[in-house]
């Protein structure tokens, strides 16, 4: 709530609360004139993909849109019910510069998600998935590429993604869209509360695939 709100996280301060009469530890944070908080996530698009905030008229779709398939390879709530679909939604507003979800639309209907967060080292991490019916029609390439060209613009340290090494469709994806294979992170992420290895692909400014120009922006 507090980033949400455009605070910045300046460290912790030991000891510094007293909760019940006991001493704990305390994020501190601050805002200062002429803070405030992020932008609100735009809306982009190429050709027919279109990528925009998450409401929470998606819940149904993003239900129906999670399958199997989908669970396998990501860290999505296991059943993705509606309360699941909600918590993704609340979640999905930027926080900080370059972190948030989209709705990746395609002709009016919600055909997945990809969304970017970054981490304390100045680090944007991606995340993607499509609904099974719209798999193999190059939308969620589209979508990556503009989520990539909108990221970029906000300066990160890196780029990069983290693929299960099974995961054959979204390994190509990461190819194709120029995040090179760098190697394996063992047991490098956490899903659904276990740890498990993962592919990392990254690109950094200067490389060739690196974007110049994000997405073009949807005008009503």
């Amino acid at each position: 709530m507090a980033e949400r709100c455009g605070f910045l996280l300046e460290g912790t301060r030991r000891a510094g609360l007293v909760q019940r009469g006991v001493r704990l530890d305390a994020w501190s944070g601050a805002l200062l004139p002429g803070d405030g908080p992020p932008a609100a996530l735009p809306v982009l698009v190429d050709g027919p993909v279109l990528l925009r905030p998450l409401t929470r008229g998606d819940v149904p779709a993003l239900v129906d849109g999670v399958d199997g398939e989908a669970l396998r390879w990501t860290g999505l709530a296991d059943p993705f019910d509606d309360a699941a679909a909600q918590l993704l939604v609340a979640r999905g507003g930027p926080a900080v510069p370059a972190t948030g979800s989209f709705a990746v639309v395609v002709r009016e209907r919600l055909v997945g998600v990809a969304s970017a967060r970054v981490d304390e080292r100045g680090v944007a991490v991606l995340g993607w998935w499509v609904a099974a019916t719209e798999r193999g029609r190059g939308h969620g390439t589209r979508a990556v590429r503009l989520l990539l060209g909108w990221v970029a613009q906000q300066e990160p340290v890196r780029i990069e993604a983290s693929v299960s090494p099974g995961n054959a469709a979204s390994t190509r994806l990461a190819e194709r869209v120029g995040l090179a294979a760098e190697g394996v992170r063992r047991q490098g992420v956490r899903q659904r509360g276990r740890p498990v290895d993962v592919v990392v692909h990254a690109m950094v400014p200067g490389d060739a695939a690196w974007p110049g120009i994000a997405g073009h922006r949807h005008r009503a």
